[in-house]
């Protein structure tokens, strides 16, 4: 009789968004808060499969999502659960986050 050999399932790494450093990006996998501030998360855009990049650290922490800056107490932010980029194959770059448009024309 042959052994069963099981397959090692790696798990990706989850972390929270307070951990995330200036420039670092992820994917949002779910927010832990209680009801009040998980509804204001959300309105905010932090919300499942977003991207969400750390533009400052600290308290307050700002972060971009959607195109957004979003000014977030720390405290608040470790509710949020995420997917480092480079584990869920998501590019850092939201397409909301790309250069703006200038609305002068060329000289």
């Amino acid at each position: 009789m042959a052994d069963i050999v099981v397959a090692d399932v790696v798990k990706p790494q989850i972390l929270t968004l307070d951990a995330l450093r200036r420039g670092s990006c992820a994917t949002i996998r779910s927010v832990q808060a209680g009801p009040f501030d998980s509804e204001r998360l959300k309105a905010m855009g932090l919300c499942s499969g977003r991207r969400v990049t750390v533009l400052k650290p600290g308290q307050p922490m700002i972060v971009t999502v959607m195109g957004t800056r979003i000014g977030l107490d720390r405290n608040l932010a470790r509710f949020v659960e995420l997917v480092p980029a480079e584990l869920d194959g998501a590019c850092c770059m939201d397409p909301l986050d790309g250069e703006v448009e200038r609305s002068e024309p060329p000289a």
